[in-house]
């Protein structure tokens, strides 16, 4: 599979594949065009569809060829690129299909702001992947493993790296005896670590908060709670429902467009030159210069002697001109715009080295924390040790005045005893102080 699905195809193929410089393949058959934006060696295309100005146009289906597998695409193409709601599936050389399905958008190609990206699993999980303008902005998983953990967190940085996810809640695997937790460990790692329980982490990197779960119902109960004190609850749902009205919303004017430049296209070829002069006018001046420029090059071409020739002519240079001076704002936009995510992009590259340092700083504190600790462990252990040797005197020696009271001085072993009492006293203080210094 390709375009939003390439992730999963990455992880599908076979190694050693190198993905060549995406490009418009042809089909075979039809020499319909389509985009293919990781075409390996020896590909090939089929595509179910219309074919408009020679490229992949509406709703169709898109199968790569390849010698070992083939991959499907049924979605809508514009242009021969892949731009609406789409589901993918691959097959194996023998035409099984594989139970993993793919669908979404193509978060980068896509008319939306707003896309996601879904992976059904053969167990029943799926994991959904949320993107604005082409940049992950969070993630929902649910049951994607054996393990049947659960998850929801947002992405600064754009890239879905764990470092850079905030507001995180995990359902995870949990080992209660050495509180260690993992999201989606393997088979191995579960066992190697003993993780047989459950747990909700919360938080972020460098500053989780981790509550442990009777029973795996339980964690559920709680992580659909935290879902809704964090604003996710609507996320496995009905925000793709959302994003899917807004498609069926774009899509009737992708076929009113289609129908509106069918009509054009047949008036420009019948329409006598007055009726193109106005038609040309007026759609100079709803700023549709593309529109224009075919009413007035329509007059010249199939008019060469009407009045309107130069009139037409004038117009063709003055609308032209406008296309020029508006080519020019978009791509002076288009560089602002560039400049703007550049700019984002690297304060989200400060903004993790922060975190970063802030988690050494945290890392560094505690292990500080962690010295004085032990040092001061060591000294009230000491101080301990000494009072108990002192009160152990103190015991002999009042055992010896019991059996002779001549043989011992009774102020001098109350002093000792009341010298002990002290001493355990104060290490006991020191022992408590040392507690709170306890990182």
């Amino acid at each position: 599979m390709k375009t939003v699905v390439g992730a999963l195809v990455a992880l599908l193929m076979s190694a050693g594949a190198h993905a060549a410089p995406s490009t418009f393949f042809a089909d075979p058959a039809s020499g319909c065009k389509v985009w293919n934006p990781s075409p390996q060696p020896g590909e090939t295309i089929k595509w179910e569809g219309r074919c408009v100005d020679g490229y992949a146009q509406g709703d169709g289906k898109l199968t790569y060829v390849n010698t070992d597998h083939r991959s499907e695409e049924v979605g809508y193409w514009a242009a021969g690129k892949l731009v609406g709601k789409y589901e993918g599936r691959r097959f194996d050389s023998t035409g099984v299909p594989q139970t993993t399905i793919v669908s979404g958008y193509s978060a980068q190609q896509s008319p939306l702001q707003e896309t996601y990206r879904k992976v059904t699993y053969p167990e029943g999980g799926y994991s959904v992947d949320y993107y604005v303008n082409g940049t992950l902005q969070g993630a929902y998983r649910q049951n994607a493993t054996d393990n049947h953990e659960r998850a929801a967190f947002t992405v600064v940085g754009g890239d879905g790296a764990a470092s850079n996810r905030r507001n995180v809640i995990y359902l995870a695997r949990y080992n209660p005896a050495t509180k260690a937790w993992s999201g989606w460990p393997s088979a191995a790692d579960r066992a190697s670590k003993s993780l047989d329980g459950y747990a909700l982490v919360t938080g972020a990197p460098g500053n989780w908060n981790i509550t442990e779960c009777e029973t795996y119902d339980s964690c559920v109960a709680q992580f659909d709670v935290a879902l809704k004190s964090q604003g996710y609850a609507d996320w496995p749902r009905a925000r793709m429902d959302s994003i899917d009205a807004a498609w069926e919303a774009k899509k009737r004017t992708y076929a009113e467009a289609e129908a509106a430049a069918a009509a054009h296209t047949k008036f420009i070829a019948t329409a006598q030159a007055d009726k193109l002069f106005t038609y040309g006018s007026r759609q100079e001046q709803e700023h549709h210069y593309d529109r224009a420029l075919d009413a007035y090059r329509a007059i010249i071409e199939r008019f060469p002697k009407s009045r309107l020739i130069e009139s037409a002519a004038s117009r063709m240079a003055a609308v032209q001109d406008k296309v020029d001076a508006q080519g020019a704002r978009a791509d002076a936009a288009q560089a602002q715009a560039q400049a703007q995510a550049a700019a984002a992009t690297q304060r989200a590259n400060i903004d993790a080295q922060r975190l970063q340092m802030e988690q050494q700083r945290q890392e560094a504190d505690k292990q500080r924390r962690l010295v004085a600790y032990n040092q001061c462990k060591a000294s009230a252990d000491k101080c301990t040790t000494d009072c108990l040797t002192t009160a152990g005197a103190g015991v002999i020696g009042g055992i010896a005045g019991l059996m002779n009271r001549n043989a011992v001085n009774t102020n001098g072993l109350q002093t000792i005893n009341q010298r002990a009492q002290d001493t355990c006293s104060r290490c006991e203080s020191m022992s408590n102080q040392c507690e709170l210094m306890k990182p």
